[in-house]
């Protein structure tokens, strides 16, 4: 494999990967593996009532993620992307390899987050690259736990003086989110969920929609639920200024991956000392 198209890097997931990172126009209509591999997923998490995924991206990210969950009261559940194979795996975690069965070039957390309705009752994840104060997380985690079935919690991105400027980029991210079983089969059978292009979803429904365009991103599926399905959004907010490391929010140039833009353009001492979680901070390795 070219230095370009490296395990883990941005552009294996715009060539060879793209049909691991959550993209309906890449992945197409048959979904039998996905069924079978989630079968692998749900006995991973048989018993643990509330899993909250932590994609391991950079391991002294993940570290934290781990430990910040854990605190949180819920329990942190590893999943990694090819460019790191072995994750550190806190006392208390719970490591599972979502890609062993489908042996994809990459895989990105939108990938399981898309089939939550197929193992598991409720499940909260969020970006690889943010990082929360104590008090927030006690607070998604308390959102996250009075979600009814049916219900998600997400972040809500809009463009503009509430959303009017760029409609049409209007969605709700997986930047910290909570889905139920429910919701998340709901998103399903309507052809709206998580995964890009949704107008490939196998579910989507054309004459439904009459020719509407959607926002390609992750996340549309959930605002078009949420707003023609009249699917419930408990809406959240996020520090993304002291907590986001985000190249592309923060105007950096792109590196080959993620993890070198993290390690690249964030300093976790500074970071976790403005969220006031720098005692964590012996936890990762120098």
């Amino acid at each position: 494999m070219s230095e370009e198209k490296q395990e883990g890097s941005w552009e294996l997931a715009r060539t060879d990967g793209k049909i691991g990172t959550g993209n309906w126009e890449a992945w197409g209509t048959d979904i039998s593996s996905i069924k079978e591999a989630a079968e692998d997923w749900k006995k991973a998490l048989e018993g643990i009532e509330k899993p909250w995924l932590c994609w391991a991206l950079d391991d002294n990210w993940n570290i934290l993620q781990q430990q910040l969950v854990k605190e949180a009261g819920w329990t942190p559940i590893v999943g990694n992307d090819t460019g790191l194979k072995k994750p550190t795996i806190l006392p208390g975690s719970v490591y599972v390899n979502f890609n062993e069965r489908l042996q994809l070039p990459t895989m990105w957390m939108h990938f399981p987050i898309e089939f939550a309705f197929l193992f598991c009752e409720k499940l909260a994840f969020w970006h690889s690259d943010l990082l929360c104060s104590r008090s927030d997380m006690k607070q998604y985690a308390k959102t996250f736990e009075a979600l009814k079935p049916g219900e998600m919690a997400a972040v809500k991105h809009t463009h503009g003086w509430w959303g009017l400027k760029d409609r049409f980029r209007n969605h709700f991210g997986e930047l910290v989110a909570c889905t139920t079983k429910e919701a998340s089969l709901d998103q399903f059978n309507n052809g709206c969920g998580w995964w890009r292009h949704i107008e490939h979803h196998p579910n989507f429904d054309k004459a439904f929609h009459k020719g509407a365009k959607y926002y390609y991103e992750h996340g549309t599926g959930t605002w078009v639920w949420n707003k023609k399905f009249k699917g419930v959004v408990k809406t959240l907010k996020v520090n993304e200024k002291d907590g986001h490391a985000s190249a592309r929010v923060n105007n950096k140039p792109e590196r080959a991956t993620k993890a070198e833009e993290l390690n690249e353009y964030s300093d976790l001492a500074d970071i976790t000392k403005a969220l006031k979680i720098d005692d964590l901070l012996p936890m990762v390795k120098q």
